[in-house]
This record gives C-alpha cells, sequence and structure tokens, in this order.
C-alpha cells in the first residue's frame, strides 16, 4: 500500500508532470519564483505532511538550482511571516 505521501506526490501535477514537461525545479528554464513559492504555500496549507516530507527537501536538495532554493525560503518566511505577525482587519 502507497504512503500519503506518495499518493499525493504522484498525484500532484507541479511535480509531476505529463512528459514531456518537468517538474519546476528540475527545469533549466527561468521560473517565476514568486509564483512558485505561494505554489508551495499552498501544498503546505493543504498538506503539511506532505510538503514537509517530501517537497520542501526535493526542493532544497543540493543538485536544486539558486531560484528553486529561493522559492522555498520565500514560501517558508511568508508561513512564519503568518504565524509571527497575522494581518488584522
Amino acid at each position: 500500500m502507497k504512503s500519503i505521501v506518495a499518493y499525493a506526490l504522484e498525484k500532484n501535477r507541479i511535480f509531476n508532470p505529463t512528459p514531456p514537461m518537468k517538474p519546476f525545479y528540475d527545469t533549466t528554464d527561468m521560473i517565476d519564483v514568486d509564483l512558485y513559492a505561494d505554489a508551495l504555500v499552498a501544498i503546505y496549507r493543504f498538506n503539511h505532511r506532505v510538503a514537509v516530507e517530501a517537497i520542501f527537501p526535493a526542493c532544497i536538495a543540493p543538485e536544486r538550482s539558486d531560484a528553486v532554493k529561493t522559492c522555498v525560503l520565500k514560501a517558508c518566511l511568508s508561513l512564519i511571516g503568518e504565524v509571527c505577525c497575522p494581518v488584522r482587519f
């Protein structure tokens, strides 16, 4: 039986796009850092366990580009900012 993490990664088209596309962290093209940072925040909010156990570590692996690592850093800073300084209306 597959773990929930493996199942979620398999179903996530950002990290497992249909060929010939590649996951955003494997591409050599320029990426929109802000867009992918927001996507990582959304993934964390949807399922923090998958994000922490599989997605964030995959994005900060040594072979990843600085832009991909910056996406993770920006996502983490956004999440920390929500906890430390929540927006008040």
